[in-house]
Order: structure tokens, then C-alpha cells, then sequence
């Protein structure tokens, strides 16, 4: 199956309508995007199902959120707090039966 699109302006980039004949055979909403170079040195856009990470630490992009929320935390160590002074009730118990404390 091969459609003809053109690009539109979509913010500071650039989109372009996938039609559902096409998408419908994808198994999930989020797909990997590609951009190469064929063996005639002519552009092209590859798109393919990505995989659904089953655990949010499985995501290549959760490493780098906690990496910055260390740099941060150590770049401004005057910005933490206790625990127990920012927890309400409401938050007791929820982390009910929860450990937060380093041994």
C-alpha cells in the first residue's frame, strides 16, 4: 500500500495524515519514526509499531527524568525536604504500609 501526502505545518514541525487503511494494521497507537538514507542516497521515513514498555521504568526516557531530578537535587540540595513536613493525612494513607525510610 503506497499513498502520496503532503507535509503540513503542525507547530514547529512538520506532520502528515497517515490514512486509516494504513494505521489499522497497527497493533498499537505509538509507533518509532526513522529517517534514513536508501542505497540511491534518496531520503526516507520509516514507520513501525513500537513496543509498549509493560513497566515505566522499561521507557528509555524514565533513566533520563531521574537522571535530571538527581542533577538537580544535587545542584540545589536547599530545595529538599523532609518527607513528613510536605505529606498531609491525605497522603499517610496512601503510602499506608509503605516503608519510606532509608535503613
Amino acid at each position: 500500500m503506497k499513498f502520496t501526502k503532503k507535509f503540513f505545518k503542525h507547530g514547529g514541525s512538520q506532520a502528515v495524515v497517515i490514512p486509516s487503511e494504513m494505521t489499522k494494521h497497527f497493533p498499537t497507537k505509538n509507533v518509532a519514526v526513522k529517517f534514513i538514507y536508501n542505497k540511491q542516497d534518496e531520503p526516507m521515513i520509516i514507520i513501525t509499531p513500537a513496543e509498549d514498555p509493560e513497566l515505566m521504568e522499561d521507557d528509555p526516557l524514565f533513566a533520563k527524568f531521574l537522571q535530571a531530578i538527581y542533577n538537580d537535587a544535587m545542584k540545589h540540595p536547599e530545595k529538599l525536604k523532609d518527607l513528613s513536613d510536605i505529606f498531609d493525612e491525605e497522603a499517610d494513607k496512601l503510602l499506608e504500609g509503605v516503608d519510606i525510610h532509608e535503613d
